[in-house]
């Protein structure tokens, strides 16, 4: 059964990348049929629950971390639900000394997907991943806990409302860059914060702890730090005054020029939903932001894999990229990283300058890391991540052109006769 279950979850993570990148129709039904089965039978063997917003819904295992990040928004004609902004890799890893060992960072989870590859974690799940109770936004709280030998990690995930037409401000050019050459991008009303809890187990202090959080998106093409606080903004984002207190940004810019990959939302829905996939030549500009309230101690912004040098999205640990920069403890620090052509943010990103030859073929990640210190035996501490999305919609489809009665085009043939009459009989006045 194991066996069947991974040859069917490879032939779907297959479809799925064609999905992406091929017109093929059989690809795309394939791959909705299969992703639909796969993901009751995946529900069966771990805990994957779905924390929605109005407009999204992100998948949250025990640990922390999640795979798959739903579209949950309408507009006008056009369904987008079940649209992928994820499909790439949001999770956490720590590192510490113990009794002057140095632990080298380990993942929280134990299975990363798509690419699907067991990772170094030695954690279990001590209490799955349920509600708890009501935040102030009227959304549940969820909360599950794991531990390894040492450390006792409480994970605590939910999403804040920031009010009608707020958001957060992403930041979108680089650190270092010397001038503010793009504004930032407000974020949609709907922010997911997750808050973990590492308390100290091992019967010894831990000193030299280190964590880190890693951002990865498919359709990502570029990644960045900014760590502005924007002028007018710093008592923004509603009720939480988020602006101010969550400013270190690190964020993947993308765009979804095909049909996207689709995921069935009806777990991240109160209804069953249609599954729709709107007119290809609909287009999609995501921008991902992981937001942290402490200047980083290291930051990275790189690959997730690179096709040229045997790397695919389906299978396998990808060989290069920030995932084995933080496993090696040696973040870049760089600010800025687009495989593509390097014009960001020299031209406009809504001219889709920049990028153009890295998508399908290599994949990008961002990355921050805090450090902690020391915790002694029974001692906690905590940090919060947030997750912001803006998703823009551009309709490029042919306009309809609408029917016109036979009569409306008589009167108004009529009225234009009329009116030339009309000007003859003022111009002849006129002359006289």
């Amino acid at each position: 059964m194991v066996a069947l279950f991974k040859a069917v979850h490879l032939f779907f993570h297959s479809t799925h990348l064609l999905h992406r990148f091929s017109d093929r129709a059989f690809f795309k039904a394939a791959s909705l049929a299969i992703g639909s089965a796969l993901s009751l039978a995946a529900s069966a063997q771990s805990n994957n629950l779905c924390i929605a917003s109005p407009e999204w819904g992100i998948f949250i295992t025990d640990y922390g971390y999640a795979d798959t990040m739903v579209d949950l928004r309408t507009e006008g004609d056009l369904n987008f639900k079940g649209r992928e902004y994820l499909s790439g890799e949001w999770g956490n890893a720590i590192g510490y000394s113990k009794d002057a060992t140095t632990v080298t960072p380990v993942w929280l989870e134990p299975e990363f997907r798509f690419p699907d590859w067991t990772t170094n974690s030695n954690f279990s799940v001590s209490t799955a991943i349920s509600a708890i109770g009501t935040n102030s936004s009227g959304y549940p709280i969820y909360q599950s806990v794991i531990s390894n030998p040492d450390l006792e990690v409480t994970i605590t995930s939910e999403v804040l409302d920031t009010g009608v037409d707020n958001g957060v401000m992403q930041g979108m050019v680089p650190a270092s860059a010397a001038d503010n050459i793009e504004f930032p991008v407000v974020s949609g009303r709907f922010v997911f914060s997750q808050n973990y809890q590492y308390r100290n187990i091992s019967g010894q202090t831990l000193s030299n702890i280190k964590i880190y959080q890693m951002l990865h998106s498919l359709s990502a093409v570029a990644a960045l730090y900014d760590n502005r606080i924007y002028a007018g903004v710093q008592t923004g984002a509603g009720p939480f005054n988020l602006d101010a207190t969550h400013h270190h940004d690190s964020t993947l810019i993308g765009k979804d020029n095909e049909n996207g990959s689709f995921i069935d939302p009806t777990p991240c829905l109160s209804e069953s939903t249609q599954l729709q996939i709107p007119a290809a030549d609909v287009f999609h500009y995501d921008r991902l932001t992981l937001h942290t309230q402490v200047q980083p101690s290291h930051i990275d912004n790189d690959y997730y894999g690179n096709q040229g040098i045997g790397d695919n999205h389906v299978i396998f640990k990808p060989s290069v990229g920030t995932h084995i920069n933080i496993e090696n403890d040696n973040l870049n620090d760089t600010d800025f990283f687009d495989p593509g052509d390097a014009d960001y943010p020299n031209e406009p990103f809504l001219g889709q300058t920049f990028g153009e030859t890295s998508v399908g073929d290599v994949w990008v990640a961002t990355a921050q890391q805090h450090d902690l210190g020391s915790l002694a035996v029974g001692a906690s501490t905590s940090f919060n991540y947030l997750l912001s999305l803006k998703s823009e919609t551009i309709d490029f489809r042919p306009t309809a052109r609408v029917p016109v009665p036979g009569y409306v085009l008589l009167l108004t043939f009529l009225l234009f006769i009329a009116i030339a009459k009309a000007s003859r009989t003022a111009t002849t006045t006129i002359k006289q």
